[in-house]
């Protein structure tokens, strides 16, 4: 946009030094004809001195007017590491470092009537899967999925139990920790597929997530659309080691060499021509690629079918799983789940933009 901005103008200055193009060489021609010509060393001298003294003038002071009413510094990877959870209400919570003794329901007992008699929610989660689990940069369990589980305390009032579990992008045991009684609720963005729902149960879902590549800034073109991407047999694309992506390769990128990998640290650390993109969510992409601004996020045209984001649950207890549903639908319904996306997904409300530098406000103190 900027640039069809600039454009009108730079066309009217265009036009400009067209016309004393045309009228110099036109004084010129004449001058030449009539033999009316003189070449004056001294005077050509003292006006290319001058000539380059004002360049020289205008590209300094240019660059310093720049560089103090313009902030060239890359600060997005601080507001993301510093943004801190949205809500204001929070739940009383802990975070566990290691397995608790796991908890069974006594007989005729369902998981949610033993999940309110004891007072406390455990939730497993994947301690490195932004926007949903992740650690700030103040040390605190922030996210999508933490704001969530805040709501639900506060409704059951209950107190919240952090368990970690699962690899950021390998096969996740969320599912068999359910089953076993070690915590209530998976959550860390985890996807709904048809492989999973043997081992566990989800809810309805609360978000859809966008298939797309992370690559790097000056390559964004090869990736705009899914015809280049699939007319190019030699693309190394990294893939999460989970069987739900790696299942689907094929349909994402079906003549690239799929590489499944750990974390997103294999990528984004790799050796140069190692890979050439890694496929995941967009909106878990964009907090990767906050942090290594040299990184894009691209989704190709067409775009793939959305992947839809739910909470794990263990099997075989619809109560508890008909009160999450509800509350799922009640936060959708009533925009909570919209304005968590826009917060952790999008960056919305996360940087508080100062006003201009203003000589009637900062000067003259006319306003505040």
């Amino acid at each position: 946009q900027l640039f069809i901005a600039t454009g009108v103008v730079n066309a009217r200055f265009g036009t400009l030094v067209e016309a004393m193009h045309v009228l110099t060489l036109t004084l010129l021609g004449t001058c030449a004809l009539t033999g009316s010509i003189r070449i004056e060393f001294w005077r050509l001298l003292r006006f290319v001195s001058a000539t380059v003294l004002l360049v020289a003038a205008v590209i300094v002071g240019a660059r310093a007017f720049f560089s103090f009413s313009v902030d060239t510094v890359y600060k997005k990877d601080q507001i993301a590491l510093g943004m801190g959870l949205l809500l204001p209400d929070r739940a009383p919570s802990r975070r566990l470092s290691e397995l608790p003794p796991p908890r069974s329901t006594s007989e005729g007992q369902s998981r949610l009537e033993m999940v309110v008699s004891s007072g406390v929610l455990r939730v497993c989660y994947v301690p490195r899967r932004p926007p949903f689990t992740h650690t700030n940069g103040r040390g605190e369990l922030v996210g999508i999925d933490i704001e969530m589980m805040n709501s639900l305390a506060l409704g059951l009032d209950l107190v919240l139990e952090y368990v970690p579990v699962g690899a950021e992008f390998g096969r996740s045991n969320v599912a068999d920790r359910l089953n076993e009684g070690y915590c209530d609720i998976g959550v860390s963005g985890s996807v709904l597929n048809m492989s999973s729902l043997s081992k566990a149960t989800f809810s309805r879902p609360y978000l859809e997530a966008t298939p797309a590549f992370l690559v790097e800034d000056h390559r964004r073109q090869e990736f705009r659309t899914r015809e280049r991407v699939d007319a190019n047999p030699d693309l190394r694309i990294a893939f999460p080691s989970d069987p739900y992506y790696l299942s689907r390769a094929k349909e994402f990128a079906p003549n690239a060499q799929v590489i499944p990998i750990d974390d997103a640290l294999s990528f984004l650390e790799a050796e140069p021509g190692e890979f050439d993109a890694l496929f995941f969510p967009g909106e878990m992409l964009g907090a990767y690629s906050l942090m290594n601004p040299r990184f894009g996020v691209v989704v190709p045209a067409p775009g793939f079918p959305a992947i839809p984001i739910g909470f794990q649950l263990p099997l075989g207890e619809p109560d508890w799983r008909a009160t999450i549903d509800a509350w799922v639908e009640l936060k959708t319904s009533d925009g909570t789940t919209k304005q968590l996306f826009d917060y952790w997904a999008l960056g919305k409300q996360a940087e508080v933009r100062k006003p201009r530098w203003s000589v009637v406000r900062d000067v003259l103190h006319w306003r505040e």
